[in-house]
């Protein structure tokens, strides 16, 4: 089913021939209601609908009271233009602002814009001067505005991704794809929305979904690619960069205002720091450890199971006691003993982990950074005060090929 949605006013041939060359099925009347001293426009509509053969039930006429407002008349098409989609959801629907008051086609070309499944049209022709086309040369014509309505929400998608928000990034661009896209930028929409699907596989800690994903863009992210790479491993270079990525998710949720779930990752990255040690040092799997490969004189500081439960398991305290004594990390540990304790009891009266209050940003900013200086300090004990081998990145809040889709010629 085809819908068109048009302004009236001026001369009426305009009008006939968007109506003749578009041949819809049904049509929509935008027209001036009268004035102090005119008529309004809907009185050409009766000459426009016998020369175009229209009958009764193919049309509406829709008045506009304040015809020279723009706003009453952006609005009211935006409410035409939404009844006629609610009414016809598989319609096409094609606005033309031929016609009208130039609040009245300006405000039918705002709403068309901002509706992503309508389309644009024009009558244009010859013109004998600058005010008028040429009676007889007048033809419909499609008008493109790839470029207006992706430049209208390129601020929505460039605020998303400075917050890291990448679903909601993929959201609008997965909304963009579903209208109709010009040639030249289809590539690109396909390009931006494989990567801001990577990039979200990434952040929910699906490493290798997300070089999957990447893997055929990874030209865009040339440094973000070679450290999610290198996650992937099996056995990184660097055995801490899972905790690294840990900890610049945590920054992640911090800058979206989420402190308790950054404050669970801090938690996780600090215990992961002196497990990844334990297995170093003396191959014990912190989620089922053996005894036997713990040093006797540590072995009374793991708490032992009910009889029946085949499993000991270790805590993030318990499993830096054992690391009391690690020429590597212990001392630093001895002396730092008490600001891992007071962390953790933030930690643990957060509503994520034990408590029942959850973090505000002010209480994250003075106390709940405090595990993530706990973090980079033992990072850079265990590194003899070097960086990772690994080139260890956040991800990015601006993407080159977001860029792009606004300058690709549509």
């Amino acid at each position: 089913m085809n819908i068109l949605v048009l302004t009236v006013g001026g001369r009426p041939e305009p009008v006939v021939t968007a109506i003749r060359s578009l041949e819809p099925d049904r049509v929509v009347f935008l027209c001036s209601d009268d004035g102090p001293a005119t008529t309004g426009s809907y009185a050409d509509v009766p000459s426009i609908v016998a020369e175009t053969r229209l009958v009764a039930d193919r049309y509406d006429v829709v008045k506009i009271r304040n015809f020279d407002d723009l706003q009453d008349c952006y609005l009211e098409s935006q409410r035409v233009l939404r009844q006629e989609r609610e009414a016809h959801p598989q319609a096409r629907i094609v606005a033309d602002y031929t016609g009208g008051t130039k609040s009245m086609t300006a405000g039918l070309a705002m709403a068309a814009v901002d509706d992503p499944s309508c389309e644009l049209n024009l009558v244009a022709g010859s013109r004998r001067d600058r005010d008028r086309v040429a009676p007889g040369t007048e033809f419909a014509q499609a008008v493109a505005v790839w470029t207006a309505r992706t430049r209208k929400r390129m601020p929505e998608i460039t605020n998303r991704l400075e917050r890291f928000d990448y679903p909601g990034a993929l959201a609008v661009l997965e909304d963009i794809a579903k209208t109709p896209i010009p040639h030249a930028v289809q590539q690109q929409l396909a390009v931006a929305i494989a990567v801001c699907r990577a990039l979200d596989a990434w952040d929910r800690f699906a490493h290798h979904e997300a070089e999957r994903l990447l893997q055929p863009f990874r030209h865009e992210l040339v440094d973000h690619y070679r450290f999610l790479k290198e996650l992937c491993r099996e056995r990184p270079r660097d055995p801490y960069l899972l905790v690294e990525d840990l900890l610049l998710n945590a920054e992640r949720r911090a800058v979206q205002g989420r402190y308790d779930d950054a404050v669970a990752r801090v938690y996780r990255a600090l215990e992961l720091i002196a497990h990844t040690r334990l297995r170093e040092l003396w191959e014990i799997d912190p989620s089922d450890v053996d005894l036997e490969k713990v040093p006797p004189a540590k072995r009374s500081l793991i708490a032992r199971h009910e009889p029946g439960e085949r499993k000991i398991q270790l805590p993030l305290f318990p499993s830096w006691q054992l690391l009391a004594d690690d020429e590597a990390v212990g001392p630093w540990f001895r002396e730092n003993r008490s600001r891992m304790l007071n962390w953790l009891q933030l930690r643990n009266y957060s509503i994520l982990a034990h408590g029942l209050q959850p973090i505000d940003a002010a209480t994250y900013n003075r106390d709940g950074v405090e595990g993530m200086r706990l973090c980079r300090e033992a990072l850079e004990r265990l590194r003899g005060g070097g960086s990772s081998v690994v080139g260890v990145v956040q991800l990015p809040t601006r993407l080159a090929v977001i860029r792009r889709l606004t300058e690709a010629d549509g």
